[in-house]
């Protein structure tokens, strides 16, 4: 039925739920398959080890969880590379050779600055626009640096620990620059993400699937960001929802690097 194509297990740094434990809540919700995208981030916050894994022992595990549950859903390799300017070169060189079916470009940082801590990273004495938009600036100009990715996650990350009153990042205010986002995914066939992790904190505003639509755009890739196996695929019948209701007849998932189709229900 769905894939859920963002999963943190525990060889993300930010997460300790095991493979097994998210595959068991992945089955028990019906899943068709479940891609574990742990977070790869050189140099994420001059934290040097925060976000690196062991690949090999990485494929070990992914190659044994596909053989146990092959029969009852497919199971993606795949990585969430965290896009930063002056790492991408150690990037390339790390996971060279390395067979993911899947992978995820992000921006998790501006200016080195993590809005996940809230507390810190929002400027009281700016405003909540000249905020976003640095943020949106941030994410157009990280999502042309590499280009060996296939989608890119959760461009609204900003707003899961905005501290707005309204924290929905609005179309029409940051118009031009969604646009050079949107276009640049839908003419070079990549994959725009509807995290419904960033969903549950804030809903997402329907003008900008709409947008990627008449961009071209036909790839729209389902995750739920889930650390934990409470929310695996949280959320996804009313995305879905949302997603065909803005004229999108199916989700994207990917093998081999290759962009497959599941029709919306």
């Amino acid at each position: 039925m769905f894939y859920d194509m963002h999963t943190h297990s525990h060889f993300s740094t930010d997460s300790r739920t095991t493979m097994y434990e998210l595959i068991d809540s992945a089955i028990s919700k019906n899943l068709s398959g479940i891609a574990f995208t742990d977070h790869f981030d050189i140099d994420f916050k001059d934290e040097e080890d925060m976000y690196h894994f062991d690949f090999n022992q990485y494929f070990k595990t992914v190659c044994a969880c596909s053989e146990k549950y092959k029969d009852k859903l497919t199971i993606i390799k795949a990585i969430e590379i965290g896009l930063q300017p002056h790492s991408m070169e150690e990037t390339k060189k790390q996971i060279a050779g390395y067979d993911f079916d899947y992978i995820i470009g992000s921006t998790h940082l501006i200016n080195r600055r993590d809005p996940y801590l809230k507390d810190i990273y929002f400027d009281t004495t700016k405003s909540q626009q000249s905020v976003y938009r640095e943020y949106l600036e941030t994410v157009d100009r990280n999502m042309h640096i590499w280009q060996n990715y296939d989608t890119l996650g959760h461009w609204d990350y900003l707003v899961r620990n905005s501290i707005y009153e309204d924290n929905i990042m609005y179309y029409n205010q940051y118009s031009d620059i969604i646009d050079d986002i949107l276009q640049y995914l839908a003419y070079s066939g990549r994959a725009l993400e509807i995290n419904t992790s960033t969903y549950e904190k804030c809903p997402f505003d329907i003008k900008v699937l709409k947008r990627f639509k008449e961009f071209g755009g036909e790839n729209i890739v389902l995750g739920s960001d889930a650390h934990f196996k409470i929310s695996v695929a949280k959320f996804f019948p009313v995305c879905s929802q949302i997603i065909k209701d803005c004229g999108f007849d199916y989700l994207t998932y990917y093998i081999g690097r290759k962009p497959l189709h599941e029709k919306i229900k």
